[in-house]
């Protein structure tokens, strides 16, 4: 027998029963639901009945935390995220959360066990280069976050009363002062890259002029650019490339697709590449593996380059010749300095790097605006007066 049992507003009960267990007791599984209203509950029953009757549905009472990631969050939740999303958060539930907490069942998880577990995270371990080092601070930041969110949705579809995460402290994360590139390091770098491979002269200054993210520069296609008006479009981003899958998604927030406006030397350069680009894929005739898509930045046979494999060039190549250590990232933030220091207005540089708005931008490079406070003081210096004779 089966039914649905109204509860609340939007809140249903699913019952069925069947059979009897080995003490004579009848056997009833109940199921506690969120429905629009009662036809919505039905086809959630009839689901629930077809769950018992394969043998796979587990009572909250004897569901493991890993029963939950792979039976219910996995295919129920996660399957919605982006695929990019979804290889991030399972490397970090296998990693790191599943073999402390998987053996533990859903609703037995208690607040004091979370905390162990976050508080061994802080503790050294034996890393793959043969350090013993603590996870960093952002790793355990990301697993705090992870745990969190899942736990949540098993508070929202009623699995558990509350989130045993919600008394855990949240890891500290220092915030790294941000390194960058003035205009006459850039300059130099520039200089630098005239040596090297022209694909990657053209993907760096493309961060570094253009002000783009890895993957935002690395998903670029032919037909974003147009070489009359000298504008590159932002409109996707590359956040992963494994086993032949290409993880393609929107850029960062909305306000991220945008057009960059190039100097009129690297466009002239980008149409070079061009040619060779075409060559190159002509020549390649069937082993070409781009298909339609015209990526600009491939490892070869039109096939683009990890993210990764950027930030291992560019680290190669700042060692090489022997520039300030920044990240491949902070080369965004170096065209926001650059810019800076030619006196572009706040509004200009948050329209080109694609933030949401002014305010972001203020933030993130309050640093710079004070070095050019500073800077603009010591330009009024001339004004001083100019000491009598016999004055002091």
């Amino acid at each position: 027998m089966a039914r649905v049992e109204k509860r609340g507003k939007g809140t249903y009960r699913l019952l069925v029963e069947g059979g009897r267990d080995a003490t004579g007791k009848r056997i009833r599984h109940t199921k506690t639901i969120k429905a629009r209203n009662g036809r919505d509950a039905e086809v959630e029953l009839a689901k629930f009945v077809t769950e018992i009757e394969a043998g796979t549905y587990i009572s909250p009472e004897k569901m493991t935390f890993f029963d939950f990631i792979k039976q219910e969050w996995t295919v129920k939740y996660a399957v919605n995220l982006a695929a990019s999303t979804q290889h991030i958060y399972n490397t970090y539930l296998d990693a790191y959360i599943l073999p402390k907490v998987g053996h533990l069942r859903l609703c037995d998880i208690s607040t004091i066990q979370l905390v162990n577990v976050m508080h061994e995270f802080t503790l050294p371990r034996l890393k793959r280069n043969g350090k013993t080092e603590p996870l960093s601070q952002r790793t355990q930041s990301y697993i705090y976050n992870l745990l969190f969110s899942v736990l949540e949705i098993a508070k929202k579809w009623r699995l558990i009363p509350i989130n045993p995460m919600e008394g855990v402290i949240r890891p500290k994360v220092d915030r790294k002062k941000m390194e960058v590139y003035h205009s006459q390091e850039a300059a130099a770098v520039i200089e630098a890259l005239l040596t090297e491979p022209r694909r990657w002269r053209l993907l760096i200054i493309g961060a570094l002029v253009g002000g783009c993210r890895r993957g935002e520069k690395i998903a670029v296609e032919w037909s974003d650019v147009s070489f009359s008006t000298h504008e590159i479009s932002i409109n996707r981003s590359i956040t992963l490339r494994k086993k032949g899958i290409i993880y393609e998604t929107a850029p960062k927030t909305e306000s991220s697709i945008r057009i960059v406006k190039m100097p009129e030397w690297y466009m002239a350069e980008l149409a070079d590449f061009r040619k060779e680009w075409l060559e190159e894929k002509l020549l390649a005739g069937k082993d070409w593996k781009g298909g339609n898509r015209q990526y600009i930045f491939h490892r070869g046979y039109g096939v683009p380059y990890h993210p990764g494999s950027a930030t291992k060039w560019w680290n190669r190549f700042v060692k090489r010749h022997g520039f300030k250590k920044i990240r491949f990232h902070d080369l965004r933030h170096s065209s926001a300095s650059i810019l800076f220091e030619q006196g572009a207005r706040m509004k200009e540089i948050q329209l080109r790097l694609g933030h949401k708005n002014e305010s972001t931008t203020s933030k993130t490079y309050v640093h710079l605006t004070q070095e050019m406070v500073g800077a603009s003081a010591d330009r009024l210096e001339f004004l001083a007066p100019k000491k009598k004779s016999g004055e002091l």
